[in-house]
């Protein structure tokens, strides 16, 4: 529960009056957060309001009191305002003060508490209704056995100052509507009271009559102070186990609002132990400012709590519970249904899967709705609603539904939308709802409408379901379709076959549905129980072939590598196992198994099992092992057995369940494949992980056709039962339907045609989209061509094919001296692959092959096979079918599919009449026959025209009449230079902009919000922004919970400037409250807004707030009627368009991931014509470079506070000491620790002379201690000692205390002038509950400018716990990234230049062409020096290159810092000679510097420090030597500027290739990512990932970011990342690194490049051409030949080389 306030208020003199307005927060979204601060009302007498009974009806007028005699103590604390511990969920609506107040408002505030208590309570007027209790006409009840305890829980803290008078009503009317009889006798009463502390009032006395309790009661008064429920709920657990009847119920009051200062887990476990004590706890308040979590939480059920509408109920409930004998208890105390809260979440399949059951399938969501009670919908059933096609749609929120109604009518007007189906999407949506919006311990039920017939990966449907599983919610599946697809459904329902319902299931869903969500959690009756879905033919008969024997060997991977996916893969041999009759196991089916991981095990061997369920039954036994994949040992092992037990005429079927991510030798690998490959057997590869290595399993498969992955997965069981059970010679049955007939006889050849040339191109889908279609699919292109006359492929026709998933491959191109049945073999050579699908990666390639050798007298006619449910961005697709229409070709589109997608292909095709599904299909070959075979002028169908330019076209998102930009689409050529520009309108009446962005730093994902920023900067740096100029005024606002002016609208300021107030936004994530930040924005805007500029607003946001939406509403308005041309940009996955569109008003201003370009160019296109307006600046000329960015790296989070106004800082230390095992690998790496911090501290240059570094140091374990404070002496000698001194000590270590006390020591001594950074040293593992830890994170992140950062010398950390610290994960720094730690912190201690804070640029500095004098010509490979040496580029920037040392000996363990040179004392080094210093201490031994031998080095080396874990010296042997072979370390560089936008993902994929050929691992290949706009970083270096599979995953998770294209900055980089330091292997792996960029950079790279080449010769640069421009001359430069250029056209000639390099692996 984090703290609202940062310093209690000055006490007050009265206490507040009532406020007659009632909060306007909803019960639902009410925070816990709710103290209110009492409020100054006069200045001599305070008073508490009278009882309301407008809200209590049943308050009798009679027994009110008018006044109340004043205490007779003052208080003695002014009511509190600090905020309870527990986390809000959302922003209060009247929050408490972050200051104290200066003044009461109405009256001075005394500096002292009052030391005279006031003599009188003033009225405080109240509407009041009249309501009598009547005491019960019984003088007992009529159950005297039934005996009662009853405890009274009171507030009387300053929380309740409002409401207290109205609360001790509430148990005085208690007492009363119990019979006087009771009390003595059947009823014992006792009452506590609490503020800060308890105190017991009266305890359990026999003999007290019911007068005497009201008067005890009416005798508890008003105390103030802080408020501890934990205390009060304490005092009384002691009363109950000291007075309390054994025999008796007891019954508990608490009378309060929740809101204690109580540490959250201290109510967690008092609550437990109240509940331990078999009570029934009803809590009830009368404030309007309440913490329902806390409430609920005591309660232990939320119908047992009455707040809001719900107070009238308590006085019925409790009294029922006291006075009536149980079975006499209504409904009212039982609580409603089985009493559990339950959060219910719909998700809803919407695609045109379901098209023929939409309307029956959405009426089980509705009545499941229906069929709830209506009272459960007040506060125990919490709904949420997600549709999905494509994409998935949030229909409603938990918590936006309160009555059955309005849910039913919700559910009713969701809609058919058809379209391709990812179930993926509607998960991931559901599953992002349940974090944000369940509630926390209640029971969660998933109800999936869908039949499963999604076009996701199945990898991803798998990675999904576990998501969802995760969440611990019951999952229910049902569909009325009969072509459901099993697998999926069962996934979700987490493989529950009793939770899935289909077929004649489906009669049985509602009432199990409704029992789970309105039965509670043991209540539900279970489903009637169902047999295996698996149809199983294992019952009967064996074969009819009895002859034909078969031996089955499973070869099973049961390494890490597979853990996720383990028991899930073990299910294809217990399924394959189940398909095959049982009696074949008695003498025709032989079976057995391996295992392998690290090495191979034989689970039983060919005899040993008998029957089937004896196979059964072995196969459940197998569990995962984890550890190394070596698929050799496995296959070795399987070898051995086939030579003992493989049965002479047997045919030999083995089934390899594995990833392929082994880590053998590639050689080995490849031995061992032909080897099984020579045995005459079929062998099949299947895996459900989405990160295989698809080359090994091919590579022992022998064929790509018999490896199952992705969407073939679920043809691995049909495919290998097959082969298992059916006899020789029987035909296999297809999976699906054939196509309608379709074959027609050739056509003759006409003579008159010889000269009506036409070239035939085929785009055929190959993905996993199209898996139950494929080979029928195929068969139209192959009938297509068999209608065309043997004749015509004499010169006339001429035929090419393109095959695409995500990416495309050249199947066959135009060849004109192809026959017929050659041309027919080609095709039918085209095979299903599997994955996701991209038509326009078919189309680019195919648009490649057309330019290449499409003749220019022949007609064009092109055939799309697909569904047209391609993943590409629609904007892209209309771009990519504009280029095909532009070649006037005849695009035709055909697809067996009843799950196609219309527009996709429609907008291919261009011609909906050229578009054949469903009915039309017959007619196809006959019409697209016709076209090929007709003469110029025949009757054929006519070519369809090419799309106008600025057509709007269906599904289109761009509008080619928009003021603001047209797109013209130049006419398709050969040129390189061909692409789509945009050209601004004319006309542009404004030469000046007033822009304001609005930055969202509450995101749930860091990486969105760093996108955002980036693209933020991208703007910045497009617009012509100077101090000295009046083009741009830029007004900068950021909001999480709060919306913060970073940079209010206005003139003055230079690019550098705005820059830093971008850079300096801090991400917080937490709550999103757009809407203040919308309203602060434009009241900005009416400030500083110029008459003769255009206003622009930028609003960077997902579009999902937590504000309400009249607030949304509101806002919205207010920045409408602003005038100013509004933008959006919303990136990631998670968006709600119905709130940007509220904000922005036309979705053509509102720009996601991949349209980010788009978004900079028509921003810009409003300032005077728009273009790239940089060159305007006056401060930037040609031939100069511009002055140094200060963008940051995403490692280097700079300060809040600006870096020239308080330029010193003050650096607090917290060192973990923590021995939590008593492990010597503990001692270890908190040595570690200390040596990394002692570096850091050294790097600061501390000097007593000098205060702009002071430096405390923090020790804890369990409890914190202060080692070293701001007051000591601040030399860096004492600083070390003091470090030296600090010891390992025993137990778990206490973060959050640490934190505490750190904050707290940082308060009493920092100084205004300086900048706080905190530094957290230590794994971050703790005793501390998540909401301690929450707590005094908030506490920290209060800081004004805080920078903390969080590194451990080891691998493992609490990362999550440690970025609630830290504010990001990417300031928490493991082993791996210890080096970028440092740099970090050198770069934030790094005091601002006088330059810097002065705002003056750097002189331009001209470039040189090529390396003059050190430089003038390329070094070779043994050329390169032995030792570290600097290199400095010619801007001056220093770049520490490693040397190459071949290691002759095995290492000891080492650190080696490079950067910065901070050794303790100083280490001189000579160009040749390195010297050995050490500082003595009396009991711990110092760094040592460890000789290395060195040769002569062409530039001076820098001073360098080795931080040595031992003694040892390391012998080593200089040489110049690289060793070939499959050691090689691999640098990509990824452009992701504004100029590649269009071939980024391809960029990806042909990384992806690449990374896909090299064999990955410690001792293989390893590989390192940099990507660039705007700024270059590291995305990982070369030691983070060791298998293909994690690489592959990091890859695809780079996003698109826009900005300008520093290669040169990308270059240099790259050399500073190539270290050992970084996992490099310099002289002892061949070092390669490939640059995918267009060519442009924004500066000359000759100087950074030439640098590369020198430390890392093998240079090689990727691009993308044809459609796309490119700088060949700049990737000549930076590869340093044109041999070393390649493009996507001939991309396979650099597979090459990298085959070449891993093929020759010995």
């Amino acid at each position: 529960q984090p703290e609202t306030t940062t310093a209690a208020p000055v006490p007050p003199t009265t206490l507040p009056a009532v406020d007659p307005k009632p909060s306007e927060v909803p019960k639902e979204t009410q925070p816990p957060v709710t103290a209110s601060s009492p409020a100054a009302s006069s200045a001599t007498e305070s008073t508490l309001p009278p009882v309301s009974t407008e809200v209590y009806p049943f308050v009798d007028k009679t027994t009110q009191a008018a006044t109340t005699q004043a205490p007779t103590q003052p208080p003695t604390e002014a009511p509190t305002t600090q905020a309870p511990t527990q986390p809000p969920t959302e922003a209060p609506k009247t929050q408490a003060p972050t200051q104290a107040p200066t003044q009461a408002p109405k009256t001075q505030a005394p500096t002292k508490p009052p030391t005279q208590p006031p003599t009188t309570l003033p009225q405080v007027e109240a509407k009041v209704t009249t309501v009598k209790v009547t005491a019960p006409p019984a003088t007992k009840s009529d159950c005297q056995k039934d005996l009662v305890d009853l405890l009274l829980v009171i507030d009387t803290s300053g929380s309740v100052a409002d409401a207290f008078l109205n609360e001790r009503k509430f148990a005085e009317d208690l007492i009363k509507v119990i019979p006087a009889g009771d009390f003595s006798s059947r009823l014992s009463v006792a009452a506590v009271r609490f503020d800060k502390t308890a105190k017991l009032e009266f305890g359990f006395e026999a003999g007290r009559d019911q007068e005497t309790v009201l008067n005890d009661i009416t005798a508890i008064n008003f105390t103030g102070g802080e408020t501890s429920l934990v205390a009060g709920f304490s005092t009384g657990m002691q009363e109950i186990a000291k007075g309390g009847r054994k025999n008796a119920r007891l019954v508990i009051v608490l009378v309060s609002d929740g809101n204690s200062q109580d540490d959250w887990a201290l109510v967690q476990s008092t609550a437990k132990k109240v509940h331990d004590t078999g009570a029934e706890v009803y809590a009830v308040t009368y404030s309007k400012q309440y913490s329902r979590p806390e409430l609920e939480l005591y309660t232990g059920n939320p119908n047992f709590l009455y707040v809001d509408e719900r107070i009238p109920l308590f006085l019925d409930a409790a009294g029922q519970s006291v006075r009536q004998c149980p079975e006499e208890r209504t409904e009212a105390t039982k609580g409603i249904s089985c009493g559990d809260p339950v959060d219910l979440m719909l998700i809803v399949d919407t695609s045109g899967s379901v098209a023929e059951e939409f309307k029956q399938e959405l009426q089980f969501a509705v009545n499941l709705a229906e069929v709830v009670p209506e009272g459960d919908y007040a506060s125990r059933l919490n709904v949420a609603a997600v549709s999905f096609h494509k994409t998935a749609t949030l229909q409603f929120k938990f918590g936006d539904m309160h009555d059955k109604k309005s849910t039913v009518d919700k559910l009713n007007a969701i809609e058919f939308t058809g379209g391709a189906t990812s179930s993926v999407s509607g998960v991931d949506m559901a599953i992002s709802e349940i974090k944000r919006g369940r509630r926390e311990g209640v029971r969660l039920v998933t109800v999936i409408v869908s039949d499963g017939n999604s076009q996701d990966d199945f990898a991803r449907v798998i990675a999904t379901s576990k998501r969802l599983l995760e969440t611990k919610s019951e999952v229910y599946v049902v569909t009325l379709s009969h072509d459901y697809y099993l697998p999926e459904l069962l996934l979700y329902a987490g493989d529950d076959k009793n939770h899935v319902y289909i077929d004649d299931r489906i009669n049985l869903f509602l009432e199990a549905a409704k029992a789970s969500v309105t039965g509670g959690g043991t209540c539900p009756t279970a489903a009637p129980p169902v047999t295996d879905f698996v149809k199983d033919t294992s019952k009967g008969p064996p074969s009819k072939c009895p002859g034909d024997l078969v031996d089955l060997l499973f070869v099973l991977d049961t390494s890490g590598s597979v853990a996720e996916e383990f028991e899930m893969e073990k299910k294809f041999a217990v399924d394959l196992v189940k398909v095959v009759p049982s009696g074949d196991f008695d003498s025709r089916v032989s079976v057995a198994l391996v295992k392998f991981h690290n090495d191979a095990a034989l689970e039983f061997g060919f005899g040993d099992v008998k029957s089937q369920e004896d196979a059964l039954a072995r196969l459940d036994k197998i569990e995962h092992e984890g550890g190394a994949t070596s698929a050799v040992s496995g296959f070795r092992l399987g070898l051995q057995e086939i030579a003992k037990g493989h049965r002479k005429g047997a045919r030999l079927v083995i089934v390899l369940i594995s990833d392929g991510n082994s880590q053998d030798e590639w050689s080995l690998a490849q031995k061992t494949a032909a080897e099984v490959r020579g045995i005459d057997a079929e062998i099949y590869a299947v895996t459900l992980s989405p990160d295989y290595y698809f080359k090994e399993l091919e590579l022992y498969a022998g064929n790509p056709n018999f490896v199952y992955i992705d969407e073939r997965i679920k043809l691995f069981i049909d495919a290998a039962k097959e082969s298992v059970v059916s006899c020789p010679g029987e035909a296999h049955t297809a999976p699906t339907a054939a196509p309608p007939s379709t074959t027609v006889a050739p056509r003759p050849t006409n003579p008159n045609c010889k000269t009506d040339k036409v070239d035939l191109l085929f785009i055929v889908d190959v993905s996993g989209s199209v898996a139950d279609d494929f080979a029928n699919e195929r068969k139209f292109a192959e009938d297509l061509v068999s209608s065309v006359g043997e004749d015509d492929y004499k010169g006339r026709i001429n035929v090419a094919a393109v095959k695409f998933t995500k990416i495309a491959n050249l199947a066959f191109p135009f060849d004109i001296n192809r026959t017929r049945s050659e041309v027919l073999e080609k095709v039918r050579g085209i095979t299903f692959h599997g994955g996701t699908t991209s038509a326009v990666a078919g189309f680019t390639l195919g648009l490649d092959e057309i330019t290449k050798d499409r003749r220019k007298d022949a007609r064009l006619v092109i055939v799309l096979i697909s569904d047209g449910n391609s993943q590409d961005k629609w904007d892209l697709t209309q771009s990519t079918a504009q280029k095909v229409h532009a070649t006037g070709a005849e695009v035709y589109s055909v697809t067996l599919s009843k799950n196609y997608y219309f527009e996709e292909l429609k907008e291919y095709s261009g011609n909906e009449q050229h578009v054949y599904v469903g009915d039309r299909i017959k007619d196809f070959i006959a019409a697209a026959g016709k076209s090929v075979a007709r003469c110029d002028g025949g009757s054929g169908p006519a070519p369809a025209p090419p799309q106008a330019a600025g057509v709007k076209t269906a599904g289109s998102k761009v509008s080619p009449s928009s003021p603001v930009a047209k797109l013209v689409v130049t006419e398709f050529a050969s040129d390189d230079d061909v692409k789509a520009v945009t050209k601004p309108a004319s006309g542009c009446a404004y030469s000046k902009m007033d822009l304001v962005i609005i930055l969202d730093a509450s995101t749930s994902q860091n990486e969105v919000f760093e996108h955002q920023r980036e693209l933020a900067l991208s703007l910045i740096e497009r617009l012509p922004i100077a101090a000295d100029q009046t083009h741009v005024a830029v007004g900068i606002t950021s909001f999480t919970q709060e919306p913060i002016l970073q940079l209010n609208l206005g003139l003055g300021r230079d690019k550098q400037m705005v820059r830093k107030a971008i850079d300096n936004i801090v991400y917080h994530g937490g709550s999103t409250l757009t809407a203040g930040a919308v309203k602060l924005a434009v009241e900005d805007l009416s400030k500083g807004r110029r008459k003769d500029a255009v206003q622009v607003v930028v609003l960077m946001n997902d579009g999902i707030s937590q504000n309400l939406w009249e607030d949304v509403a509101a806002s919205a308005k207010a920045l409408k009627e602003s005038g100013a041309e509004r933008f959006g940009v919303a990136l990631g996955d998670q968006v709600d368009m119905k709130e940007l569109m509220l904000y922005v008003g036309d979705e053509q201003r509102i720009f996601r991931d991949g349209q980010t370009e788009q978004f900079l160019s028509q921003v810009v296109a409003l300032l005077n014509g728009g273009g790239d307006c940089a060159a305007t600046n006056s401060t930037e000329t040609e031939g100069t470079t511009k002055a140094p960015s200060t963008q940051k790296a995403t490692a280097v989070t700079d300060f809040a506070l600006d870096a020239c106004d308080t330029p010193n800082i003050d650096v607090v230390v917290l060192l973990d000491t923590s021995d939590q095992d008593n492990e010597p690998a503990d001692k270890s790496l908190f040595e570690f620790n200390r040596e990394l911090l002692l570096d850091v501290l050294g790097s600061f240059m501390l000097q007593p002379e000098s205060d702009h570094i002071r430096v405390s140091v923090i020790s804890f374990a369990q409890k914190p201690k202060l080692e070293f404070s701001f007051k000591d002496a601040q030399d860096r000698e004492t600083i070390f000692d003091k470090v030296e001194a600090i010891k390992l000590v025993g137990g778990e270590a206490a973060y959050a205390e640490a934190v505490n006390f750190a904050v707290s020591e940082y308060e009493k001594a920092k100084r205004s002038d300086a900048r706080p950074l905190f530094l957290v040293v230590g794994d971050g593992k703790s005793k501390d509950a998540q909401a301690q830890t929450q707590k005094s994170a908030t506490k920290l992140q209060q800081i004004q400018g805080l920078n903390c950062q969080a590194v451990h010398s080891g691998k493992e950390m609490a990362t999550d716990a440690l970025s609630k610290y830290t504010g990001s994960k990417e300031r928490v720094y493991n082993y791996d990234r210890n080096g970028e730690f440092a740099a970090a912190v050198k770069k934030v201690a790094e005091k601002p230049s006088e330059e810097e804070c002065s705002g003056a640029t750097k002189a331009p500095v001209t470039l040189k062409s090529v390396d003059e004098e050190t430089y003038s010509e390329k070094p070779k490979a043994q050329d390169l020096p032995d030792d570290d040496v600097a290199i400095k580029d010619d801007e001056g920037v220093k770049v520490v290159a490693k040397t190459t040392v071949k290691i002759t000996q095995k290492p000891t363990t080492r650190r080696v810092t490079a950067q910065p040179p901070t050794a303790r004392p100083p280490t001189t080094q000579k160009a040749t000679t390195q010297k050995a210093t050490t500082r003595p201490a009396p009991k711990t031994t110092r760094r040592t510097t460890t000789p290395r031998p060195t040769t002569k080095a062409t530039v001076a080396p820098t001073t360098r420090r080795t931080v040595a874990t031992t003694t040892t010296p390391t012998p080593t042997e200089a040489t110049t030597s690289i060793i070939p072979g499959c050691l090689l370390d691999v640098m990509l560089i990824l452009d992701s500027s504004g100029s590649v936008e269009a071939t980024y993902l391809r960029a990806k994929d042909l990384a992806a290739g690449i990374i896909e050929r090299l064999r990955i691992s410690p001792h293989n290949a390893r590989v390192a990512m940099i990507k660039y706009a705007g700024i270059a970083q590291s995305v990982f270096s070369f030691n983070k990932y060791t298998n293909t599979k994690s690489v592959l995953r990091a890859l695809h998770d780079a996003r698109f970011t826009g900005g300008i294209t520093v290669t040169a900055e990308a270059l240099k980089l790259a050399i500073t990342e190539y270290t050992d330091e970084n996992g490099a292997r310099p002289g002892q792996a061949t070092p390669l690194v490939i640059v995918f960029t267009d060519g442009f950079a924004h500066q000359d790279t000759t100087a950074a490049a030439n640098l590369l080449r020198r430390i890392i010769p093998n240079a090689y640069a990727v691009a993308i051409n044809h459609q796309f421009p490119i700088n060949r001359p700049e990737l000549e430069q930076i590869a340093g030949s044109a041999d070393r250029v390649f493009t996507d056209a001939n991309i396979q000639q650099f597979h090459e080389v990298i085959d070449k390099l891993t093929n020759d692996c010995q």
